[in-house]
């Protein structure tokens, strides 16, 4: 883990080196923090007793304050990781409550160890950077490099959440919803060939993706949460995007032929696009076996079969243009498109890091439920 995409985003989301290693991402993994127990932290980061926790989430922080306070509210390996984490962030700053609604428990001033309100260490700490870097563009240098060709580079911008969505909001029933943010990639990399190299970005976007409990059964022997899952809407191109309108998150993007090979006499442009736009809700059904083992499960959506660069690649729409004479148009296209279907794999390896970093997935969703009593579950 050392080094890495996941440290490579982790270091851009802190603006400062960051090397965590397995054992701290899955002691963030399986760790979750009271939502009351950080909002105390909190207010204590800020000096700011007299608050209730629905103020001071609505209170201005940095993002080391923010971080230092989850650490304090959770203990072992992951809060030394987020300690970690909070030493090497930039004072960039934020309002949680933009990420966090505590609904009913807004006005609490105390932490209630009996009812706590449980969420994943790795998602609130997830929640908490993306938010500190809304409509901030991160550049990486990932150091994947594509066989004959560059490295491959990544730009990522975050939406910052609509105001009456938050990311994790408690409802009047004390439940949890949990949702991802909006982001926005843009993959670049070159590959050479004996003709000229061949560009090539790849562009996506990922609307929210929402979970939430839509059922539990307390009968004896059979407990059981259902929660309701919608994945994420997407958006995957190949296509030239005009830079501020990559930067502008409230411009839907709009990819243009783009051109992949250029020579002094033709030219290949390309175009391709996937839409991933299933906004059913799908339930996914958790045993009491399942809560006790931490099982994740996986909802998906319809429409990606394969991955994301790969089922690009199959559906570019190849045009030639040819300034001169005695050239063949027919061995121009199956020259980008082979070099463009080669490099897939090594693109869809860099969007799933960057994208599973993030806690976010294509055409997929996963989810867990951390705990369950009658009458109460939490879910991440």
């Amino acid at each position: 883990m050392h080094g890495g995409l996941p440290n490579a985003l982790l270091s851009a989301l802190t603006g400062s080196q960051v090397n965590l290693n397995l054992m701290d991402y899955n002691a963030l993994a399986d760790a979750d923090i009271d939502l009351l127990a950080f909002s105390d932290a909190l207010r204590a980061e800020l000096d700011a007793d007299v608050l209730t926790f629905g103020q001071t989430l609505d209170t201005q922080a940095t993002l080391p304050q923010v971080l230092g306070a989850l650490a304090k509210a959770s203990d072992g390996q992951a809060a030394k990781a987020i300690g970690t984490l909070a030493d090497a962030a930039l004072p960039r700053s934020l309002l949680p409550s933009r990420a966090i609604d505590l609904g009913p428990r807004s006005s609490s001033i105390r932490i209630d160890p009996a009812n706590p309100v449980k969420v994943n260490a790795l998602s609130m700490v997830r929640t908490m950077l993306l938010l500190a870097n809304a409509n901030r563009q991160l550049d990486l240098a990932t150091g994947v490099t594509i066989p004959g060709g560059s490295g491959v580079d990544v730009a990522l911008m975050i939406g910052e959440p609509p105001a009456n969505s938050p990311l994790i909001a408690v409802t009047e029933k004390q439940d949890v919803i949990v949702r991802t943010a909006q982001v926005r990639l843009k993959l670049a990399a070159s590959v050479n060939t004996p003709l000229a190299a061949i560009d090539i970005p790849v562009y996506t976007e990922l609307g929210s993706a929402e979970a939430r409990i839509s059922d539990i059964d307390c009968h004896h022997g059979s407990d059981a949460v259902t929660l309701g899952i919608r994945t994420a809407p997407a958006t995957l191109s190949i296509g030239k995007v005009n830079a501020i309108d990559f930067r502008n998150m409230q411009r839907p993007l709009n990819p243009q032929p783009v051109k992949l090979l250029s020579l002094p006499l033709a030219s290949v442009n390309a175009k391709a696009e996937l839409v991933l736009s299933d906004l059913s809700e799908r339930p996914a059904r958790f045993t009491r076996d399942d809560i006790d083992d931490g099982r994740v499960k996986t909802v998906e959506s319809g429409g990606l079969v394969s991955g994301a660069a790969k089922s690009l690649a199959d559906r570019m729409d190849l045009s030639v243009d040819i300034l001169g004479i005695g050239l063949n148009a027919k061995a121009l296209t199956s020259l980008v498109g082979d070099t463009v279907g080669l490099a897939a794999p090594v693109l869809d390896g860099v969007l799933e890091s960057v994208t599973a970093t993030l806690g976010l997935h294509l055409g997929e969703a996963d989810a867990r439920v951390n705990a369950l009593r009658c009458g109460k579950a939490r879910l991440v």
